[in-house]
């Protein structure tokens, strides 16, 4: 069996899994794909955080993203977090009472 390397294998993952992600969505009519900004550096985590976040491939995911939508025939949206958080407590809070962070 040949040597494959982690980063050749995380990229192999994230493709699986964003493939999988966007089927999904083509399969319930959407017609748009929309992505959080998440901004995680900078911050401060503790030390098993960090090593998490230190292995993110988040460019490289978001590449993947749009070129797999864009293959798709999807759009793709970017939203600043505040909005996200907004529209989930819209969304969820009749359902689920809970407290909601103010970005």
């Amino acid at each position: 069996m040949p040597y494959v390397s982690r980063s050749e294998k995380q990229l192999w993952l994230a493709s699986n899994l964003i493939e999988k992600a966007l089927k999904w969505v083509s399969l319930h009519d959407a017609d748009a794909v929309v992505i959080e900004d998440l901004k995680l550096r900078g911050m401060e985590h503790g030390p098993k955080a960090n090593r998490l976040i230190a292995n993110l491939m988040h460019r490289r995911q978001l590449e993947l993203i749009a070129m797999k939508a864009l293959k798709r025939e999807l759009i793709l949206i970017h939203v600043p977090t505040a909005y996200s958080s907004r529209i989930a407590e819209a969304k969820y809070k009749p359902n689920f009472p809970m407290s909601t962070p103010r970005c």
